[in-house]
């Protein structure tokens, strides 16, 4: 059964997935008018392009995720970096790049554009992220911990807890953690949860390397 928080996340999935859509359209349309009566420089051709190529991938990515939550947790995750990765393509090009000579576009200058998809992409990726932690806790109940702590400790625990007749299971260990130290009284059990978040990025470190 699918909880509120989740349903929350779905419906700006749906909103994510019409503004990036009509994105796509209005830049094609304003790249190739203006195209045909002015001259581009490559620098904002390669901008435009690159934002219609990351709004079509955004829409495919919330397409899924709407259609399936639970099963393509992994795609809003990745929606979150990419608008992450298209904020700091826009901060690279508006501090490093000249965009004075650029042409506007929408009565606004090429400066102007990318300042305000930099401030959408920022948001975006803060909301995202945001919803989705609490997607992700609703859905499992949480109390205490993270779900990327949670997670951490179900992969720790399915691990240490290895067998043929295993009585729990990874996430049933993890469930009872969690409701442990949130009714566990004592003033250092943050400590705990940042050892946790430090073993996850331990783990990635050791898997890559």
């Amino acid at each position: 059964m699918i909880t509120q928080n989740e349903k929350r996340l779905i419906i700006y999935l749906k909103v994510l997935l019409i503004i990036n859509f009509l994105l796509l359209v209005f830049g094609f349309v304003n790249l190739f008018m203006l195209g045909a009566f002015t001259s581009l420089t490559a620098l904002f051709i390669l901008f435009i392009i690159t934002l219609s190529a990351l709004a079509f991938i955004s829409v495919l990515m919330c397409w899924y995720a709407i259609a399936d939550l639970r099963r393509f947790t992994l795609l809003v995750k990745l929606l979150a970096w990419q608008l992450v990765f298209s904020a700091v393509i826009g901060a690279y090009i508006l501090l490093w790049r000249d965009t004075n000579s650029a042409i506007e576009m929408w009565s606004l200058s090429a400066k102007n554009i990318i300042i305000i998809s930099l401030i959408y992409n920022v948001l975006n990726a803060i909301l995202v992220f945001i919803l989705m932690s609490s997607a992700e806790s609703s859905r499992y109940g949480l109390k205490y911990f993270s779900p990327l702590q949670f997670k951490t400790l179900e992969a720790l625990a399915e691990v240490i807890i290895y067998g043929e007749k295993e009585i729990l299971t990874g996430e049933e260990v993890s469930k009872n953690v969690d409701t442990y130290f949130k009714t566990f009284q004592a003033k250092s059990k943050w400590t705990m949860a940042m050892v946790i978040t430090g073993l996850y990025f331990s783990l990635i470190k050791t898997t890559f390397l």
